[in-house]
């Protein structure tokens, strides 16, 4: 099993671990923009990849260019995130690897189901947080669950505190009735 990106709402499998990447690149001007910090961090995949998902023209491509498609949920229409121009965020091999127009997943509204481990969720406050843990630009497949537990509790890098299960965590995968 290669694990999948999940629906937050619902739970809904978005893609597979094997087709999302979780990569540094730069981050376009628009809201958010720190040109002293202009590196991001970003779930990808290539557009083709996406599963389980409606598309649509973006609202705000006017303004943010490289912004091609709002992406929802097909089961519960969570925002999922956007299809962007891959030419404008990623560096290096990414854009021949992925294609032009990637899906850049948004973290507070995605789990990461892990390969081989279906029982929890893991649910990331920001990429850049799981960047640090990783450490490299990789294939989230390979992400096992026993890594990422012993991870959770290490300093992250000279630049982030110790983790503390805030950041990264593990939730359930399915619901609880309340």
């Amino acid at each position: 099993a290669s694990g999948w990106i999940r629906c937050k709402g619902c739970r809904a499998a978005c893609g597979t671990l094997m087709d999302v990447y979780l990569v540094e690149g730069t981050r376009p001007q628009g809201p958010g923009y720190a040109p002293n910090t202009d590196n991001a961090y970003y779930c990808l995949c290539s557009e083709k990849d996406v599963k389980n998902c409606t598309m649509q023209s973006h609202p705000e491509r006017q303004s943010l260019p490289f912004k091609l498609k709002l992406v929802n949920c097909a089961s519960c229409g969570s925002d999922l995130g956007n299809v962007q121009d891959a030419s404008l965020i990623l560096n290096g091999e990414w854009q021949s690897r992925l294609g032009h127009m990637v899906m850049c997943f948004k973290c507070q509204n995605v789990l990461l189901e892990l390969p081989h481990w279906s029982a929890e969720l893991v649910e990331v406050k920001k990429w850049s947080i799981l960047y640090a843990v990783l450490a490299e630009d990789c294939r989230l497949s390979i992400v096992t669950k026993q890594f990422l537990a012993r991870q959770i509790q290490a300093p992250l890098n000279s630049h982030m505190a110790m983790n503390s299960g805030k950041g990264i965590r593990f939730v359930p995968a399915r619901r609880s009735c309340a």
